[in-house]
């Protein structure tokens, strides 16, 4: 593995994660764990990412998981 450093992967598993909880893109209760802990761990990997290499996008990023109900 690449140590979470492929982010167009990231993006794919947070989408993945927000698309195979029950009822689509539901805000969380629904989820069981394995998507939510993925989803999670994919969507913290990426505000790592954005924060170092690119801080000015951070709020975007933000925005994005916190639509998809992975923050």
């Amino acid at each position: 593995m690449s140590g979470g450093e492929n982010t167009r992967a990231l993006y794919g598993v947070c989408a993945c994660a927000a698309q195979l909880a029950p009822g689509g893109k539901s805000k969380g209760s629904g989820r069981s764990g394995g998507e939510n802990e993925l989803g999670g761990l994919a969507g913290e990997a990426l505000r790592q990412q954005y924060a170092v290499k690119n801080s000015d996008k951070l709020s975007l990023v933000d925005a994005m998981l916190k639509g998809e109900g992975l923050m």
